[in-house]
């Protein structure tokens, strides 16, 4: 009886024991599943922020020279010309900014251009108030997608950033120009003075112009496209200038000078005399002005940090609010994205003069179909996101694997009305299919109208009474 009863408690042991392992094992297998799903985003996103981070440190390499020297004997950079050539070496530069968005870093951005690739190392030799300097390995990032022109071997200039991180400073040291050269003890003859921001106020949105090419008068148009932005929400506009009329540059002057706190004009350059231009061909031509361009619109970018968005828009194209009305209302609780993309629509013109007379509500047909997603939209750029922007978006983040990339907003939101005369089928093969496709009358612009004339004959008799007739 007892060896039975001593049998009986083992069997009773060991079924506790096993129901004991199994559930354990089962614990663990769930728990290890549960491991194996749920823990991917924190993982992924310490990875992303730990090489975010190493970046910054690799940023700050800083070097110290035997042969200390100070800005004294070098000197400043002239204003009047768009571009600074930087000595022995085919870099130029056109602005220098001081960009504090990631604190407690602080870097000195500078914008230009590179002829042809580039593999070498840039120092910045970063002179302080005190007459100081201090070098730093800088950073360069191209502003180009290879892809853009990928069958093309021609020598273009290309639009790069340049990125110096400051090192720390004492007391009230602080940075007021910078050098580059290729060799960290390199004494520098030019240094290029920190731009100091034009617009100190905060704004909501900044529009960026590329450089304006244009051999007929547009001022009556440029009043429209002005005073139409500013009604949908534009505070501030950002515009280059290259070739226009007298008339029109005359139109500029004076809203620069009327409204000196909203329009800043900019003549532009490019980097040669262009004499050679007769022997390239279109399509050469075409695509160096495209790079230009992407230099112009991250020079605005960078000189407007200010503004909460900047907008890079032609003198064509108005975003046009539809569930909306203005464009604050539209980017409200949209999310922490580098760009809010707004769809293009084409409303190919059909008078030939449509510069000289008001056309953007008079031209109310377009295409039926809208542009896909992604093709020829501009977008409200967040300054607080981006590093570099292109044309049509933020191109580059500022950081990356933090923030998103882009959000598209229903067309039912908005849509970027894109006032055409034809468009080119080189660089833009499509073009054939949206200038044979179908159109229907499209006047959501019309909202505006009494608003926008009234504006817009106050702004005619100021001209009248300063003694300009624009028609």
């Amino acid at each position: 009886m007892i060896l039975k009863a001593y049998w009986t408690v083992l069997v009773i042991v060991f079924i506790g024991l096993t129901v004991y392992f199994n559930i354990s094992t089962l614990l663990v297998v769930d728990e290890e599943k549960n491991l194996a799903v749920k823990p991917l985003v924190l993982p992924v996103k310490k990875i992303m922020a730990y090489s975010f981070n190493k970046q910054i440190e690799l940023d700050g390499k800083e070097f110290v020279c035997e042969n200390r020297f100070s800005k004294n004997n070098a000197s400043g950079l002239n204003e009047a010309k768009f571009w600074s050539k930087v000595a022995d070496m085919e870099v130029y530069v056109t602005s220098v900014t001081l960009d504090e968005r990631l604190e407690p870093y602080s870097y000195l951005r500078i914008v230009g251009a590179m002829k042809g690739s580039w593999n070498a190392t840039l120092y910045c030799q970063i002179s302080t108030n005190d007459d100081n300097v201090r070098i730093i390995k800088s950073t360069v990032t191209p502003i180009w997608y290879e892809k853009w022109d990928m069958n093309d071997n021609n020598t273009y200039y290309n639009p790069v950033l340049i990125s110096c991180r400051l090192p720390g400073f004492i007391n009230s040291s602080k940075p007021t120009s910078v050098a580059l050269s290729k060799n960290p003890c390199q004494s520098s003859h030019k240094y290029l003075e920190i731009a100091k921001p034009k617009v100190i106020r905060k704004l909501n949105f900044t529009l960026c112009v590329k450089p304006l090419n244009f051999a007929q008068d547009i001022s009556g148009h440029l009043v429209e496209w002005i005073e139409m932005s500013r009604i949908l929400g534009a505070q501030y506009f950002h515009i280059f200038v290259q070739n226009v009329t007298k008339s029109t540059r005359r139109l500029l002057k004076w809203y620069k000078h009327r409204y000196p706190n909203m329009i800043n004009l900019e003549d532009f350059s490019p980097v040669d005399s262009c004499n050679s231009c007769t022997k390239r061909n279109y399509l050469q031509q075409t695509w160096q002005r495209r790079r230009y361009e992407v230099v112009t619109y991250n020079k605005c970018f960078y000189s407007n940090l200010n503004s909460q968005f900047i907008v890079p828009l032609d003198v064509d194209e108005i975003i046009v609010p539809k569930s909306v009305r203005t464009w604050q209302d539209l980017v409200q609780n949209r999310g922490n994205y580098s760009s809010l993309i707004i769809q293009n629509v084409y409303f190919f013109a059909r008078s030939k003069n449509r510069f000289n007379r008001p056309f953007f509500l008079n031209e109310n047909r377009r295409n039926k179909v809208p542009n896909q997603k992604g093709e020829n939209g501009k977008s409200f750029i967040s300054t607080k996101n981006t590093l570099t922007v292109f044309n049509h978006y933020a191109l580059q983040l500022l950081r990356p694997g933090v923030i998103k990339d882009y959000y598209f907003m229903q067309f039912t939101d908005a849509q970027l009305n894109h006032y055409k005369a034809s468009c080119n089928s080189e660089i833009f093969p499509e073009c054939a299919k949206y200038l044979s496709s179908p159109t229907i009358i499209d006047d959501i612009i019309s909202r505006y109208k009494n608003e926008f004339y009234l504006r817009y004959h106050k702004v005619l008799n100021r001209m009248k009474n300063d003694g300009i007739n624009i028609f």
